[in-house]
């Protein structure tokens, strides 16, 4: 009696071995990865993390030394959590080869191998507009107003210059009043956070 629960007990471990191995190799199971890649993210980005959590990073390799132009992206709702230039320690871009990400803390992009890309002084890109302004997740924003309290605004990527949304926005009324110089704290498609405490909410479909 005692062997027969012995080996009954074996046999449910290994069963639960089986699955586990199936649940992970067939079914997906424990995926760290989203299933899904925002629409937001283009197809270049790469996600890198681990079980409390990742990011999509697209950088571009640099050819002779160059900064490495970089957009780090939210992997639940595609937002921009960062963009600009970023270098390897002493002032170099990353070749190809080296841009195998392993994750990336909102500052940092981190490669394998232990390398780290930090950020580095990123110019103006020659499409962003000079009347637009840099938000502090790598987001420029170039707000015009129209009628009382709506305004027509682009977002570029301070990475690239690349527009990510044009949309009308119209000023949260529960929150600061937007007058004067608007001046972006944090830069979403729905939502441009201003340094005021105020925010202005996207009211039209984006491209």
């Amino acid at each position: 009696m005692e062997r027969r629960s012995k080996a009954s007990v074996k046999l449910a471990f290994l069963l639960a071995a089986v699955l586990i191995l199936l649940c992970g190799a067939l079914l997906g199971c424990n995926r760290d990865e989203p299933r899904a890649k925002p629409s937001a993210v283009p197809a270049s980005a790469v996600w890198a993390g681990g079980p409390d959590g990742g990011a999509y990073i697209d950088c571009g390799p640099s050819q002779k030394g160059e900064p490495n132009a970089c957009t780090v992206y939210h992997d639940g709702t595609g937002e921009v959590w960062g963009s600009g230039r970023f270098v390897l320690p002493g002032q170099r871009g990353a070749s190809a080869a080296q841009l195998k990400y392993s994750g990336a803390d909102g500052v940092s992009i981190f490669l394998r191998g232990d390398l780290m890309l930090s950020p580095a002084q990123t110019p103006r890109p020659a499409s962003v507009p000079e009347s637009a302004q840099l938000a502090e997740n790598g987001v420029y924003v170039d707000c015009h107003p129209g009628r009382p309290d709506l305004y027509q605004c682009a977002l570029f990527l301070a990475a690239d210059g690349r527009k990510v949304a044009s949309a009308a926005y119209r000023c949260n009324p529960s929150l600061a009043p937007c007058t004067g110089h608007l001046q972006p704290k944090i830069a979403e498609r729905d939502t441009i956070y201003l340094q005021n405490a105020g925010a202005l909410d996207a009211i039209n479909d984006r491209p």
